[in-house]
């Protein structure tokens, strides 16, 4: 009623969410039939740590990030082989956190970075765009499944830098699955944060071209308005200026 939602939109809303998410993680998923079994009671290879306990822990930190979501603020990195559980995991944690009535957008990084490609290039079908690239950095909770299979090029990493540091500014919260190794996860960042650094300094390099030539039309429309009230001793100075910042902005 009025600006509020009620409970039967509200209800649809969350069965809408919860079907978006089955079909992406391949049917419904939650904690309960998180199989812990699957897991050997044994040492991992190399460390001191015991395969099962690690993903007890793992669930249990799941289960309260979900219980407890928004108050649990923060975000979870999923990272490993296929077949660990991780698009289990956060499909359960995505359900969690809609059966507390919380904007929960689950999406493949391949989709996502398809829907900024439209915007940004259009569709050469001239269809739709898709949906909205604003839910990205807007809903509660973001969850990325299968990063690092998108095409790598320095736009899509610029796309991911600008998502994922726009929501910890705004502390919104993220999940992101990935089959990256550590190694890669450390390259990506770094690489995310040169070509950040890199739009940056072109986005202030066209404003400042933008800037030049609005000065440039403004002091030639002035002088063109003010015609023989303007010296032409005056004339010939300001034009003098306006050519040497017309050679100046050619770069």
């Amino acid at each position: 009623l009025g600006s509020s939602m009620c409970n039967c939109l509200r209800d649809l809303c969350r069965k809408e969410q919860k079907k978006q998410i089955g079909a992406l993680a391949g049917g419904s998923k939650s904690f309960a039939d998180f199989d812990l079994n699957y897991y050997p009671d044994r040492i991992l290879s190399g460390t001191n740590f015991n395969i099962r306990q690690i993903m007890e822990k793992t669930l249990d930190t799941c289960r309260t990030y979900a219980a407890q979501f928004p108050e649990q603020h923060g975000n979870l990195l999923f990272s490993g082989g296929t077949g660990l559980g991780k698009t289990h995991l956060s499909s359960a944690v995505a359900r969690g956190v809609i059966e507390r009535g919380y904007d929960v957008f689950y999406v493949s990084a391949v989709s996502m970075l398809s829907d900024f490609e439209r915007e940004r290039f259009g569709n050469s079908a001239g269809g739709e765009t898709g949906e909205s690239t604003n839910r990205y950095f807007s809903c509660d909770l973001l969850i990325m499944d299968d990063l690092g299979t998108e095409v790598h090029n320095q736009f899509t990493t610029s796309v991911l830098y600008n998502i994922i540091n726009t929501r910890l500014n705004k502390r919104l919260s993220t999940v992101i699955n990935t089959n990256l190794s550590q190694d890669e996860i450390d390259k990506a960042v770094k690489e995310a944060e040169q070509f950040a650094a890199e739009d940056k300094a072109k986005k202030e390099e066209v404003d400042t071209h933008n800037h030049a030539d609005q000065i440039i039309y403004q002091t030639e429309k002035t002088v063109a308005d003010m015609g023989d009230k303007l010296p032409a001793d005056l004339k010939n100075e300001i034009q003098t200026a306006v050519d040497r910042l017309k050679e100046v902005n050619k770069g």
